[in-house]
């Protein structure tokens, strides 16, 4: 069975072009979604389609962007009817899941997919690595500062030893930033 989707654009006031392609296309049922307080993102009848369809059925759509408004959205409803063993046809664009081109078409988007996972996901690694020596560090700058941090040390550990907070008060900082300096640094474990 032919199912169709309409969904209203950001820039579109009626579905009627839309409807009447899907019709010519020869869909039996035809999901319409408008904008629900002009917010486009709502979709409910399309969910309504994908529930609707089974093995064998077929999803048509005027355009590739009234599925998805995006390229995770295109492949996550793309990999969904792969899933069901639903085909795929985009009118404007000449796309149908059941032809050898569209299939091909299919399995780029989904080349595309892991792609895009695989570069988000080294970009997030590389994000976390260490910066490479000399790397300008980001963030505000310390509080204390090296040469105050050793004045610090030689006031703590001196004979007899000065308290944390008569180092605290005298650096300017909080006795919070002299003991986490330390654990830090670890000194005094």
């Amino acid at each position: 069975m032919l199912i169709g989707y309409a969904r209203v654009g950001a820039d579109e006031r009626s579905l009627a072009t839309q409807v009447e392609a899907l019709r010519a296309a020869g869909c039996a049922r035809i999901y319409e979604d408008r904008a629900i307080d002009g917010d486009v993102s709502v979709k409910p009848q399309l969910l309504a389609a994908l529930n609707a369809s089974a093995a064998g059925d077929e999803i048509v759509v005027s355009q590739l962007d009234r599925l998805a408004q995006s390229f995770s959205g295109l492949i996550e409803a793309m990999q969904s009817l792969q899933d069901k063993g639903v085909a795929f046809r985009s009118i404007r664009e000449g796309i149908e899941t059941v032809t050898p081109a569209g299939r091909s078409f299919f399995h780029t988007i989904g080349a595309l997919a892991t792609f895009e996972r695989d570069i988000e996901a080294q970009t997030l690694d590389d994000g976390q690595a260490a910066p490479p020596s000399g790397a300008k560090r980001l963030g505000r700058p310390p509080r204390i500062t090296p040469e105050r941090w050793e004045e610090a040390l030689l006031l703590l550990q001196g004979d007899p030893p000065t308290p944390v907070a008569a180092v605290a008060e005298r650096l300017g900082v909080t006795r919070q930033a002299i003991y986490k300096r330390l654990k830090d640094e670890g000194v005094g474990s």
